[in-house]
């Protein structure tokens, strides 16, 4: 009888995986990041580059060694409606804002939220002209969903403001058939926590995921959960699925009868 293959999978066989992702750039990043730090949970920051010079914004200088082990992605540089540009502005926010970014930070930035949560087919296709991979939607779906169909419309889970203990406890204790697979997709602005309850309450969530998470939860950045979902797409099966060959440049894991097996990188595997 042929096995019962399936991915959702994290990487160590993890289960479960979190991610967060905040706009803006603002000032509040700060604590934001040690408290992250502090957890072992990563974020995703997406930041205006033409504004990072503003008072209440972080400044040019620190973002290399601020958002250090998270990830920097864009948000326009000037954070303008993305629906009411010509396409000359589109490509220059999104250029510019890349280009900026990758100077500020030396490495490549490829991520993306969308000004406002606002997108259409024409913004869609200018950001793949422009090299970004996936975009951040602002739509909460209030579901765990392993990964969209298409990244550049990428719906998260909800704003933090919607996190309670009881949703935390029903992305860890889902029935059998759907435990495997789940991401919790956060978003939001540092600059909503601005009393010393809201700041309390994140430390809470933190604490909630780490407590609960034990080691079966994946905290990643919005850039490393694609990158791990497309080298599982990318994975060659033979037809009667008793072989697999993974030509990515990662390790990664799948479900095979309930148990968590390791495909190498650039290796093939009898199943």
């Amino acid at each position: 009888m042929m096995s019962s293959i399936q991915f959702g999978r994290w990487p160590g066989g993890r289960t479960h995986a979190v991610t967060f992702s905040y706009d803006d750039g603002r000032k509040e990043d700060r604590r934001m990041v040690e408290i992250f730090n502090r957890y072992g949970l990563k974020g995703t920051f997406n930041l205006n580059s033409d504004m990072l010079n503003l008072q209440d914004r972080v400044s040019p200088d620190e973002v290399r060694t601020l958002y250090a082990g998270h990830e920097v992605a864009c948000h326009f540089a000037t954070h303008r409606f993305p629906t009411r540009c010509p396409r000359e502005i589109l490509l220059r926010e999104v250029l510019e804002d890349r280009r900026r970014l990758e100077t500020l930070t030396g490495g490549l930035v490829t991520g993306m939220a969308y000004p406002f949560g606002l997108f259409n087919a024409e913004v869609i296709e200018i950001l793949r002209a422009c090299g970004i991979h996936y975009a951040r939607a602002a739509v909460s779906t209030g579901q765990f969903t392993w990964a969209p169909n298409d990244w550049l419309q990428w719906h998260p889970t909800g704003h933090d403001r919607s996190v309670t203990p009881d949703t935390i406890r029903r992305f860890f204790n889902a029935p059998v058939w759907e435990a495997a697979g789940r991401l919790y997709y956060i978003f939001g602005h540092s600059y909503e926590f601005n009393s010393p309850e809201r700041w309390a309450f994140l430390e809470s969530i933190c604490q909630a995921f780490r407590d609960q998470g034990s080691d079966n939860l994946w905290a990643a950045t919005n850039l490393e959960i694609m990158t791990y979902v497309e080298a599982v797409r990318a994975l060659v099966f033979s037809v009667a699925c008793d072989r697999v060959r993974n030509p990515s440049a990662i390790p990664v894991w799948i479900d095979k009868d309930g148990k968590a097996v390791e495909i190498p990188a650039g290796q093939m595997l009898s199943l």
